[in-house]
């Protein structure tokens, strides 16, 4: 495999990404430290503590008792709580989280810049995000968002080396562990948002990898729409090394994937490992998701032709206006032949 893309030993220059103006677009949000308040209350008075919270943080208290940290059972809010403040190894986490973020103005900056992609390429109809909570969950939840606020689990960015991953088999993976990390605070929630984004807007069409491929990709297109000063390697969850090496090995890896008839493949056994998270050797394989990665530059192939095509046609149109308009064509245009059409692996 590694001699298929020996082109990775030419000299690498990162790619040039698109990048919206957005400076004229408010975002204002809050950051609410739900995290820290939730593990402020006093058992002994929990009913009065809960009041409280409420008053402060509305309905997310009902959304984190019920929906995030409740086993299922019904059950007294009150009896939520104390169960889940009474588990040492909540508080443990909890002791982390503080140790690691006493100060998240960092974050809130860089997601008030993603809202601001956000209403520049949807417009503010569309997930109107005005406040974030931070939040806690034993590792459950890593980031969410519905009808108009956002969270961020703070116990999924302690370091790749905190103890209580190894105990969590989806954490445990090197390859999850190593983005587990405040460099990727902030990206998990434009994940979040763009996974919301595509499933209304579009659907992997058929079963082929090809259609796998675009629906995943149109992910990180919009993700990196969201954060285009931020580095692939966040975007994707790829290291350094993993971006270098597809980059500058596009054709070869498109080549690879028709050459062992991949790419239009409806045996999911057989594409799922390129369209999902996973181990790297590139003595033995491709990347997890690369060809996830690979839709994605299809995406942003066709995109970048259509905002072309649209200036010269359309040159009184703002680029506001173009850039909706092409970004919800791709997205709700769920024909590969669409894609195809417009693409031509990129040579590095």
């Amino acid at each position: 495999m590694l001699a298929v893309f020996a082109s990775c030993t030419k000299t690498y220059k990162p790619r040039i990404k698109y990048k919206a103006e957005v400076s004229d677009i408010k975002s204002d949000i809050e950051l609410l430290r739900f995290d820290l308040d939730f593990f402020s209350l006093d058992t002994a008075n929990i009913s009065q503590g809960l009041e409280k919270l409420k008053e402060k943080h509305g309905e997310f208290v009902k959304t984190f008792l019920i929906d995030i940290i409740n086993d299922g059972r019904p059950q007294p809010f009150e009896e939520i709580a104390k169960v889940f403040l009474s588990i040492p190894e909540a508080k443990q986490i909890e002791d982390s989280i503080k140790k690691n973020y006493s100060d998240l103005k960092f974050a809130e900056k860089e997601i008030e810049d993603i809202l601001r992609y956000k209403i520049h390429f949807f417009g503010d109809k569309i997930l109107p995000i005005k406040k974030v909570y931070t939040f806690q969950s034993l590792y459950k939840y890593g980031a969410f968002t519905y009808d108009g606020i956002a969270g961020i689990g703070l116990d999924f960015f302690l370091g790749e080396n905190h103890v209580g991953y190894q105990a969590v088999e989806p954490l445990r993976p090197q390859y999850k562990r190593r983005t587990l990390n405040s460099m990727h605070l902030s990206s998990t929630l434009a994940a979040s948002i763009a996974e919301y984004i595509v499933s209304e807007s579009s659907k992997a069409s058929g079963g082929k990898m090809i259609d796998q491929m675009l629906y995943e990709g149109k992910k990180f297109y919009v993700k990196a729409c969201l954060m285009p000063e931020t580095p692939d390697s966040i975007i994707y969850d790829f290291t350094d090394f993993q971006i270098k090496y597809c980059e500058l090995g596009e054709t070869a890896l498109w080549e690879h994937l028709g050459k062992e008839n991949l790419i239009f493949s409806s045996k999911k056994s057989d594409y799922q490992k390129y369209v999902t998270e996973g181990p790297f050797n590139p003595k033995i394989d491709l990347p997890g998701n690369s060809g996830s990665w690979l839709g994605a530059q299809i995406v942003a192939q066709a995109a970048a032709r259509m905002r072309k095509e649209m200036k010269a046609s359309n040159p009184n149109q703002s680029i506001r206006e173009i850039d909706r308009k092409v970004m919800e064509t791709v997205l709700k245009q769920n024909d590969s032949q669409f894609f195809l059409q417009r693409y031509k692996p990129t040579k590095s």
